[in-house]
């Protein structure tokens, strides 16, 4: 199973379908991490996280950058305070609420990808084989 790069916003975007989706992506994932198998899937994972805390910083950031119009005037205690003046559709507020759950998902599968990652990086040993150069600066490898 595969999860395309617009797995979050196309087809049907309802929290339950998205999350069923994305825990049976991360289920796979992880029975291939249990085999030692990092390769495509450490990457695809690191791709759908960095998307989704990019996407979710990107709204934080439009949002605070956004007019807002004045509420309420506080002249005793000096104190303004602003209203949004735009305002979340229902649309939004649900892919929000599918990042808010997906982003620590995936999170937790980054974590047991790196576990693995560096184990493997611990034990990996690489040696001269076979034909050795003349000058040690120089040599041959050889990729089976």
């Amino acid at each position: 199973m595969k999860l395309n790069e617009d797995w979050l916003t196309n087809g049907l975007i309802d929290f339950e379908y998205k999350k069923y989706l994305l825990m049976a992506y991360l289920k796979e994932i992880l029975d291939y991490f249990e085999e030692k198998k990092l390769y495509p899937f450490l990457s695809e994972l690191v791709f759908h996280y960095n998307n989704l805390v990019r996407l979710k910083e990107n709204k934080n950031l439009l949002y605070e950058n956004f007019p807002k119009q004045l509420s309420r005037a506080d002249f005793e205690k000096l104190k303004l305070t602003y209203q949004q003046i735009i305002q979340d559709s229902e649309l939004m507020k649900v892919l929000e609420e599918i990042i808010c759950f997906a982003i620590p998902k995936l999170e937790e599968g980054l974590n047991i990808g790196a576990d693995i990652y560096e184990e493997v990086a611990r034990h990996i040993v690489i040696e001269p084989i076979g034909i050795a150069p003349l000058k040690n600066d120089n040599g041959y490898f050889i990729y089976l």
